[in-house]
């Protein structure tokens, strides 16, 4: 079942139709890439948390301020991770986003 997510995302970013050399083919497909990154951060930010990542460990640091700036942190390395295609995931969902596209 398709979801209405992909296809809105497809949609929005008008990839379906457009030719290679056309720049709103490489502006949607760029915008396509940009979602999938967001995606894959966002994914990881999930697991991360889930796994520990960020919590405070006790000892002499920490106390509020870590508190504070862990989900940051947490964001930043999973954006990084993202970011260096290391997984594909971004690449699957902009795959995924655009064959959407083109089946309208």
């Amino acid at each position: 079942m398709e979801s209405g997510l992909i296809r809105s995302v497809a949609d929005a970013a008008s990839v379906s139709g457009a030719s290679k050399g056309d720049p709103k083919a490489s502006d949607g497909e760029a915008r396509l890439r940009a979602v999938g990154e967001r995606f894959e951060a966002a994914f990881l930010a999930e697991m991360l948390r889930h796994s520990g990542f960020g919590e405070m460990r006790g000892g002499p640091n920490g106390g509020a301020g870590e508190a504070a700036v862990a989900p940051f942190m947490l964001e930043a390395v999973a954006t990084e991770i993202a970011r260096s295609k290391s997984l594909g995931i971004a690449e699957m969902v902009f795959a995924r986003l655009t064959s959407a596209g083109e089946q309208k």
